[in-house]
């Protein structure tokens, strides 16, 4: 069994895997929208980006663009939740909120999106085949793309679903059009309304909080899938969906936020799941002819829900699975959050309702009473309820990057390595027994080496062959050997590991990982590797740094695995020194700049 796991460290490290027909270019790094009540206004935003950014660790906000109250023909209008309607929007009613955008100098915050109205909201009016109507509401999201092209703004954030319980994609014979006349229009209405979004704003982002998922019960593999739809609550949707994709322009991009999909994720199993469920019924929705822009055009965005992990009852609650996983709520976000965005394509988004990121006053009755429904949970900042909810959502953004940081600031715990430079002279107590098939050499206590049968090399202490002239280990002529030390690991946290390594005529070295499970045994091997000594340092010394922040289930020990590959010359050798294995720390609170 040790074998194997050696094996696949090596095999894993292989100079092969840098081959130029592996050299992808680098993924864009993902982003993190903040979607919520306490979203601001261009005014707001205008006078108090400072404030704003000081406190968000995000890449961008949905902005409130609606809300206001505007004379139309000696009558008051309310544009709240009035996107869709026979009411056309006049430019000079938003020429402020387009103006204060303009003057906001955002420094983090410059993924945003413009919030709009879905449907819904005025579901009474909806008809598919009302051109007054259709004409109107097209009008005002071309508006809304106008201004958010005109302000650097990536796009809208549109919300589909269905608030007054109306069904208003649902199909109605009533309607005195057959379902397949009706479907046509919908689709009809799709490709108008992105036609008019991408007039103003060819390259659009459309941030949506749910999609075809609205629909999945018409996906479930059954046969005459159109035909199903006809009796579906969200039938006339798919239409409307596919006819977006007939006239999507090659720039536009679908951010696709599958809202309460992401609302129940508790762990990696349900994000699989997730995934899966959208890739195999999704292709079942979409027209054979917009199969490629479903697959190239439209991003998962996993959706957080941060009320969940504050409120106290159900229906959105993970108390009895924070206590079931043995985590702390902050832990439990801290794990979902990072899963959440590594499943997802390019965002990844949260929304909050009963506590504010900023300083501010939430405008309306019920979003103020929101703050009180769990008046046990500290606030009214989200910092205040979960304290280290920053340095989660900075870490999910990019752990390697943050890792890194909070190591080159001294957030991190000692080395975790017993002997760490080969000084000791006598063995302190380790965390395990010896592993199977290995050697402790006498004069380098707490450090463990192996090599395959076929292997005939050798091990010795380097004494003042150091990097800093102090001792290091060596291996001589070893073909697969390895120098390795076990430390216990919290299965939810992150690592920064490194070593320092010399190479001697031709010889191979590598920095890898490998695990074992609670009782000591070698598990989740395929899930090994390890990392050539790529940073040059001087006197023919070479550093490794791992990063390890995606440790995998069952897994309560780290292995670090100093490897060396040779053609078993005499003279081939490696020195090994300064090996570090450090636990980041995070913050359990966050202090932000005074406020005047």
């Amino acid at each position: 069994m040790f074998f194997k796991v050696m094996l696949s460290v090596l095999i894993l490290s292989a100079g092969t895997i840098l081959a130029e027909t592996l050299r992808l270019p680098p993924e864009p790094a993902k982003k993190i929208i903040q979607f919520g009540w306490d979203n601001p206004t261009p005014d707001f935003l205008e006078k108090n980006i400072d404030l704003v950014e000081a406190h968000l660790p995000y890449d961008g906000i949905g902005i409130r663009m609606l809300g206001g109250t505007y004379d139309l023909d000696g009558a008051k209008f309310s544009t709240e939740g009035a996107m869709f309607g026979r009411t056309k929007f006049k430019a000079e009613w938003f020429e402020p909120h387009r103006q204060s955008l303009r003057n906001t100098k955002f420094k983090k915050l410059t993924h945003n999106f413009l919030r709009t109205s879905g449907p819904s909201f005025h579901g009474r009016e909806f008809d598919l085949f009302d051109d007054a109507y259709w004409e109107a509401s097209c009008h005002n999201f071309a508006l809304f793309a106008f201004i958010a092209k005109d302000t650097g703004a990536k796009g809208l954030n549109f919300d589909l679903e269905d608030y007054g319980n109306n069904g208003i994609w649902q199909y109605r014979p009533g309607c005195g059009r057959a379902w397949p006349q009706a479907y046509d229009q919908a689709r009809a209405r799709g490709r108008q309304f992105i036609t008019a979004i991408t007039n103003e704003y060819p390259d659009i982002t459309l941030f949506v909080f749910f999609w075809l998922d609205l629909a999945f019960g018409a996906a479930d593999g059954m046969p005459l899938a159109f035909e199903r739809l006809e009796g579906f609550r969200s039938g006339l949707l798919v239409g409307f969906v596919n006819g977006i994709y007939d006239a999507l322009p090659p720039s536009a991009l679908i951010v696709d936020g599958m809202e309460a999909h992401g609302y129940s994720v508790r762990n990696i199993d349900s994000l699989y799941r997730l995934r899966a469920q959208r890739e195999t019924r999704f292709r079942r929705l979409v027209a054979p002819e917009n199969q490629r822009k479903l697959r190239e055009q439209t991003a998962l965005a996993v959706a957080t829900y941060l009320d969940s992990y504050i409120n106290q009852k159900p229906p959105y609650c993970f108390q009895a699975d924070i206590a079931k996983e043995n985590m702390t709520a902050i832990e439990f976000f801290r794990r979902n959050l990072r899963l959440a965005v590594e499943f997802s394509d390019q965002y990844a988004w949260t929304w909050n309702e009963q506590r504010l990121w900023y300083p501010s006053t939430l405008p309306f009755g019920w979003q103020r009473k929101a703050l009180d429904k769990n008046p046990e949970v500290p606030g009214p900042l989200w910092s205040q309820a979960l304290p280290g909810i920053e340095d989660a959502i900075n870490c999910a953004r990019a752990p390697h990057d943050f890792a890194l940081q909070q190591f080159a600031s001294g957030r991190c715990s000692g080395n975790l390595l017993l002997n760490s430079s080969f000084e000791a002279e006598t063995k302190q107590a380790a965390v395990l027994d010896l592993a199977p098939d290995s050697v402790v050499l006498d004069k380098i206590p707490n450090w463990e080496t192996w090599q395959p049968k076929h292997s005939k090399g050798s091990f010795r202490l380097a004494a003042n062959e150091g990097y800093d002239g102090r001792h290091a280990m060596q291996a001589v002529a070893t073909n697969g050997g390895v120098i390795h030390q076990v430390v216990k690991i919290n299965p939810n946290s992150v690592y920064v590991v490194r070593a320092l390594a010399k190479t001697q005529a031709g010889a191979g070295a590598t920095c890898g990982i490998a695990w074992r499970n609670q009782k000591g045994v070698w598990c989740n091997q395929l899930r090994n590797f390890a990392v050539p000594f790529s940073e040059d340092l001087d006197k023919g010394w070479r550093r490794a740094t791992i990063v390890v922040h995606d440790i995998p289930e069952n897994t309560a020990f780290l292995s670090v695995m100093l490897g060396m590959n040779s053609a078993g010359a005499p003279d081939q050798a490696v020195w090994f020194d300064e090996v570090e294995i450090h636990e980041i720390l995070f913050k359990s609170e966050t202090q932000h700049p005074q406020e005047d």
